[in-house]
């Protein structure tokens, strides 16, 4: 990952396809300086979604316990 840009390459056919995200966060190593964490995804995200849900729009918001 570049930023918001996935590239997945096959070698054996030379190909790729890129594909960009609106978000994409580090979740991985809690001591790495770029961490998200719950906080951060539903500040980010969750938010406006459920702001969406109270204004009648389906939204779909999936928690988990880490």
């Amino acid at each position: 990952m570049d930023g918001n840009m996935t590239t997945i390459r096959k070698p054996e056919e030379n190909t790729s396809k890129s594909f960009s995200f609106d978000h994409s966060y580090w979740s991985f190593d809690k001591a790495d300086p770029n961490y998200a964490g719950q906080q951060r995804l539903y500040d980010d995200l969750g938010v406006e979604l459920l702001n969406h849900s109270f204004n009648g729009y389906n939204t779909c918001i999936v928690a988990c316990k880490s």
